[in-house]
């Protein structure tokens, strides 16, 4: 399993986009336990340049992880907090690293995945 995360980490890191000095990944998923998204995270965030957004929901509540390299300039903390805002989630975390979630309709959902790329590009501006 831990292989498995390890490749499907290594997947994420190719599909990401560059902006600028850094390169940003988002990767949504059905029900995927919040530890599983850990671990990815844990390897993403070996990446210096890289900024990574994840998340999984379960038809009712949403996990959130966010990674941020050493070299990216970012502070994944304060990233979380940002996108936690849209839904009155909790959560925290450091420079590095940061989880969090909430309760959230589909609607919200919905709305938070169509952001997308160009919110993530906002939230790093």
């Amino acid at each position: 399993n831990h292989e498995s995360l390890v490749n499907e980490a290594q997947s994420i890191i190719a599909e990401c986009v560059a902006i600028g000095n850094i390169r940003i990944a988002r990767r949504s998923y059905q029900g995927r336990p919040a530890n599983e998204l850990r671990m990815i995270a844990d390897h993403l965030k070996t990446q210096d340049d890289l900024v990574a957004i994840l998340s999984s929901y379960d038809g009712k509540r949403l996990s959130l992880i966010v990674t941020s390299g050493k070299k990216s300039g970012k502070n994944a903390a304060e990233i979380i907090q940002r996108l936690l805002m849209n839904f009155a989630g909790k959560g925290g975390g450091d420079r590095q690293i940061a989880q969090g979630g909430g309760t959230v309709g589909t609607d919200t959902y919905n709305v938070i995945l169509e952001d997308g790329i160009q919110s993530i590009q906002k939230l790093l501006e």
